[in-house]
């Protein structure tokens, strides 16, 4: 199958996080859980019947795929759990410390070898949680050999404590606190304890070791001490600078950064933890509350060292499912997961929320945008979460002060939480920052859900969704109009600019996408809506003017009347808000899951029948999941559905993933069916064991016609000659009885040759004896020649002397008859020769030539014309005078 990818190119590309992908159900349960660092092998404290911690081998190669494009993690794609410690110890929370590369060949014993295990030397460090919260970290040694490693049978065969528990100590005491995580080499580790090693909690706190995974560490440090320590900065880019809450607020050397359930990236890179604590409705209800178990947090290089509060399905709401212990196999592990497009990716794995999802971190990594405000809630630095702010995660800081907006406690919009705004005094007030500026382009874009009409009476009703400044003198603006069209406006050169969108309405009560670009160098403005060019206007080049306006969402910055005469305040939700300096692509709007667009086709519109043709079909990729062949993400055959009339039902997609955005052309191989007619032809995305897709191309009937070509000219027929007809036997004289051999005992004296070379073909006399006949003409006869006393041969049409050698195979004898072929050096016993076939006997060892004169009136007794034929008579009459001649 020959395929081909075509990309789109953009502009910018849409970005989005930190943000987290659909969640879908794992068999992991219960409490703690780590995972070794090639992502296969995960140690999960499990409860009820499976108490104490079981290993689970990831099979990545068995995972399947539910609608949307979730994991379908609970059809083998991970082992059964082995249980490898009961829960006598206490235990809960641990990490696997990895002092050399994991895994390595094994042979039972676990000696390195070709062997054909998988092995893996594990320290799994941990802490006596139950133990009077004493909550000292310790450390113990584990062997696990998995069979048919990265296979999907791959599974644990055995396991084994090599090295009982020890106490982990730093600055000469032991280390307390519960949850530890280490990094990649074994020398870092981070925590939830306290900096008095008290053995309280609710506080982040790191440790470094010279020898990986050891026992001895330092004392243990507030995190927010790590940019000034010389052993974490520049080794790993976690400590690189001074962490910020999610409004932005710094955390200064010795600041406690509360945090609980941590995991750290395996280079360091950046730290995931709970960053909230769940409130009790009554006791233990939710289960898991008055502790620190929401909010689940990222903080590191990706968000400008900021506390992001992830969106999303990883976080699905704030007061009652707690998140509990979250790990990563890594973003480029495995081909098959992360599900959700984007350029920093990570799948994760929750062991007490028994899920999977996926943490995109590409807003923080862009740099091109002026604010991305995903519509969430923000944590201060007290470690509480806080409706009435809403994080920037551009890593810019720009927070959001909420006035009057609410935040519901379950998410509520396409991506997560969106901000829900009442029409009347509802709004959110960004202050100016000097980042705010754009001067080269502008790009405003968000996803909004009207949730009341705009025309309330007879008045000039309209409402501000977003600017920077008022309509009248700020930098920008956008406006929702009445019938839910829209109008942007941009401040460029000391002039307004207008693009209106009239073409394409809302749907009051629906999610749609809607922004605008601008572009200094052209002029240009855009207005798009789902995706669609629904309005453009092409004004003077010009730069952006600048502005020391806030910027306002939801309305122009105060209350205003439910119905307004004039600007009005917006009823609905939104989400999503991006502003960018930069012209980005809004022709995607891609929402959550599987969706695609039609794009374009190349199809014959007639095909000869049983013939092989080609056909292309591009799409492009409108959702936020990412295909691959790996995801079983292919072009498949309707009309219908999965039909196999031109020999495939599905094409497959090309290498690589097909991120949002981006388009994909099928170059599918095809054969038409064998009858001729009208066949329906049409083709759509799917996700084979997961659903059916986006755009149909469109239905053409493609016509199949016989194959009329002629057959190739294979040249003119070879000359054969007619044969002669020989329907009637020819009168052939009986031959004369030669049964008795001649008397030719003595041998021949001949002194002198003749002057005649030889006789004529077939007049040799037989010697019956068994014994050559010395002829005295230097040639032999077979002895099981039989003389034949009629020749069957023409003479030569001209009266010139003529010849004749049996044994060459020629196109033609000069003596009339059939050619002599076939005559070959080798004895041929039993074949004799017949005049009439004009085949020499193969026992001839050489034939000598034989000159024959033209008779004419006299030599033998007889009068012979050229071209005639000779009589028996006379042809014996000859050889006896030969004969006679030789004596």
């Amino acid at each position: 199958m020959q395929r081909g990818l075509a990309l789109l190119l953009a502009l910018a590309p849409m970005a989005h996080a930190a943000s987290s992908g659909p969640s879908s159900p794992s068999p992991f349960g219960g409490n703690g859980h780590s995972v070794t660092f090639d992502g296969r092998v995960y140690v999960v404290r499990q409860g009820g019947a499976q108490d104490g911690w079981n290993v689970f081998v990831l099979r990545p190669e068995n995972v399947r795929y539910l609608p949307g494009g979730a994991l379908d993690l609970k059809q083998g794609a991970f082992s059964a759990p082995a249980l490898i410690q009961g829960p006598s110890n206490g235990e809960n929370a641990l990490a696997l410390c990895e002092a050399t590369p994991q895994p390595f060949a094994c042979d039972a014993t676990g000696a390195p070898a070709a062997g054909p295990f998988a092995c893996y030397d594990l320290f799994v460090f941990d802490s006596n949680a139950e133990g009077g919260q004493y909550n000292g970290l310790r450390r113990r040694r584990l062997m696990l050999w998995v069979a048919d490693p990265a296979t999907p049978s791959a599974r644990l065969e055995k396991w084994q404590w090599t090295e009982g528990m020890v106490p982990v100590q730093g600055g000469g005491v032991d280390l307390r606190g519960i949850e530890p995580t280490v990094t990649r080499d074994g020398r870092l580790m981070v925590w939830q304890g306290h900096p008095q090693n008290d053995g309280k909690i609710d506080v982040l706190v790191y440790a470094t070791n010279a020898a990986a995974c050891g026992t001895t560490w330092s004392a243990q440090k507030n995190l927010s001490h790590m940019v000034n320590d010389p052993a974490v900065k520049g080794v790993y880019p976690l400590a690189d600078k001074a962490f910020r809450a999610a409004d932005g607020a710094a955390y200064a050397d010795g600041d406690l950064i509360r945090g609980a359930y941590p995991w750290l990236f395996p280079d360091g890179d950046a730290l995931t933890f709970t960053s909230v604590v769940i409130p009790c409705v009554s006791e233990n209800n939710p289960p898991g509350c008055d502790a620190r178990r929401g909010g689940l947090a990222v903080m590191g290089y990706p968000t400008n060292w900021g506390l992001a509060h992830i969106d999303g399905a990883l976080n699905p709401s704030t007061d009652d499912q707690v998140r509990l212990f979250f790990s990563s196999p890594g973003p480029h592990t495995f081909p098959q997961l992360p599900v959700t497009s984007g350029t920093d990716v990570w799948p994760f794995f929750g062991s007490n929320t028994s899920n999977h999802g996926d943490l995109v971190l590409d807003d923080g990594l862009d740099g091109q945008y002026v604010g991305v405000w995903l519509m969430n809630e923000s944590v201060n630095k007290a470690g509480n979460l806080d409706k009435t702010r809403t994080p920037d995660t551009s890593g810019y800081f720009h927070t959001g002060t909420v006035n009057g907006a609410t935040f519901p406690t379950k998410n509520n919009g396409l991506f997560g939480k969106a901000l829900e705004f009442d029409g009347v005094d509802d709004w959110v007030s960004v202050p100016h920052a000097a980042s705010h500026g754009a001067s080269n382009a502008l790009t405003v874009s968000l996803w909004l859900r009207p949730d009341a009409p705009v025309d309330c009476d007879g008045n000039n009703n309209y409402r501000f969704l977003l600017g920077k400044g008022p309509i009248a003198d700020g930098a920008w603006s956008l406006v929702l109009e009445e019938g839910q069209v829209f109008q942007a406006r941009v401040r460029a050169g000391g002039a307004e600019r207008a693009v209106w969108a009239l073409s394409s309405p809302l749907v009051v009560g629906e999610w749609s996408h809607v922004g605008f670009t601008y572009e200094a160098t052209t002029g240009a403005m855009r207005f798009y809506v789902n995706g669609m060019l629904a309005g453009l206007a092409d004004h003077p080049p010009a730069p952006l003017d600048g502005s020391s306006h806030p910027i306002t969402i939801g309305g122009p910055g105060g209350p205003r009347a439910e119905c307004p005469n004039g600007d009005g305040n917006f009823k609905g939700a939104i989400d999503e808000l991006r502003v960018s300096r930069v012209v980005r692509d809004l022709s995607v709007a891609a929402r959550p899951g599987n969706h695609a667009r039609f794009v374009s086709w190349q199809v014959p519109a007639e095909v000869t029948a049983g013939a092989a043709f080609q056909a292309q079909v591009t799409f492009r990729n409108t959702g936020r999941t990412a295909w691959s062949v790996h995801t079983l993400h292919r072009l498949g055959s309707q009309a219908p559905q999965d039909n196999g009339t031109f020999g495939a039902g599905r094409v497959s997609l090309p290498g690589g993933r097909v991120e949002t955005g981006d388009t994909v052309t099928f170059v599918a191989d095809l054969v038409a069916p064998a009858g001729p007619g009208a066949y329906d032809f049409q083709w759509r995305m799917v996700q084979d064991g997961a659903e059916w897709f986006g755009e149909l191309t469109p239905l053409v009937q493609l016509t199949v016609v016989e194959d009329t070509t002629e057959p190739p000219d294979p040249g003119p027929a070879p000359d054969v000659t007619e044969p002669q007809d020989v329907t009637e036997p020819q009168d052939v004289t009986e031959p004369q009885d030669v049964t008795e051999p001649h008397d030719v005992t003595e041998p021949l004296d001949v002194t002198e040759p003749q002057d005649v070379t030889g006789p004529p073909d077939g007049v040799i006399p037989n010697d019956s004896t068994g014994g050559a006949l010395d002829t005295g003409v230097g040639w032999d006869a077979s002895p099981s020649w039989d003389v034949p006393l009629a020749w069957d041969a023409g003479w030569p049409a001209d009266a010139a002397m003529a010849t004749d050698t049996p044994e060459v195979a020629g196109d033609a004898s000069p003596w009339g008859g059939p050619d002599a072929r076939g005559i070959s050096d080798g004895p041929d016993a039993g074949t004799d020769w017949d005049a009439h076939d004009g085949a020499a006997p193969s026992g001839l060892d050489a034939s000598p030539t034989v000159a024959m004169p033209p008779p004419d009136d006299a030599g033998c007794g007889t009068t012979r014309q050229a071209g005639g034929r000779w009589p028996v008579a006379a042809l014996l009459a000859f050889a006896l005078l030969a004969l006679a001649r030789r004596r």
